[in-house]
Order: structure tokens, then C-alpha cells, then sequence
């Protein structure tokens, strides 16, 4: 199981340039069940807020109900005892607080690999990033 960053989302919609290629390929793996992955329910925000700036709204829209609509890639809630473990990892990992969520999400559901390309992630002990 990977835990996919909303910036993998956000290129795969975006990005014509290697990284948006990857990231498509990324998720056309996870699409054929090839690969379990999950993220949060928040990323759907981080990816409409991106993509509404960068390519208008009814782009963002679109593309968020395509991702809801990927199978294999499972939306996990985000829950008090999740926020509470985000808010240690805010300050204690020097995180930005969405970070420390995904963190926080990832170490409740047990997710130690997380699919980026922010390298803040690097820093944290028990997690592994990998780029596509």
C-alpha cells in the first residue's frame, strides 16, 4: 500500500512534462490494481484548489470527480485522533500542517510509503517517498 500526495494528483491533471507523465503512469498502474494505494479525503481540496488557479474551476471539478472515481486508490477520513497526531507531527517533524495530515494519515492506516515529490517528507524516521 502507497499513500498517494496530492502534488501526484495535481501533476497527472496538469503537468505535460516528465513529472505529470510519470504521475499518470503512476496512477494508470493503480488503476489496473497493479498497486494498492490510498490518501485522504483532504487531498481532493488540495488538488481542486490548485487546479481551479491554474485551469479554472470547471477543470478542478472535473478532474476531482474522475479521481473519486478511481479504483484501487481508497479516501480515507480524516478523524480527530488524526489531526491530533498531525498536530504532533507539526511541530515535532517540522512539518507544514498538510503534511503533517497526509503524515498523520498515513501512520494511522499504517502507510510507511508515500508517493511524492516533496522531499519534506524525507526527513521523517519510518517513511519511505518514492517518485514515480
Amino acid at each position: 500500500m502507497i499513500y498517494i500526495d496530492s502534488n501526484i494528483l495535481i501533476n497527472s491533471a496538469a503537468n505535460d512534462a516528465e513529472p505529470g507523465k510519470k504521475s499518470r503512469r503512476l496512477l494508470m498502474h493503480i488503476i489496473k490494481g497493479n498497486q494498492e494505494a490510498a490518501t485522504s479525503v483532504l487531498t481532493i481540496d488540495e488538488a481542486l484548489w490548485a487546479l481551479q488557479r491554474e485551469k479554472g474551476k470547471p477543470f478542478a471539478a472535473n478532474v476531482a470527480r474522475n479521481l473519486l472515481d478511481i479504483r484501487n486508490l481508497a479516501f480515507l477520513d480524516t478523524t480527530q485522533q488524526i489531526i491530533e497526531e498531525a498536530l504532533h507531527a507539526y511541530t515535532h517533524d517540522n512539518l507544514n500542517p498538510r503534511d503533517a495530515i497526509h503524515l498523520a494519515t498515513m501512520r494511522v492506516n499504517g502507510i510507511t510509503t508515500i508517493a511524492s515529490y516533496d522531499d519534506d517528507f524525507d526527513q521523517i524516521k519510518n517513511i519511505t517517498r518514492i517518485t514515480p
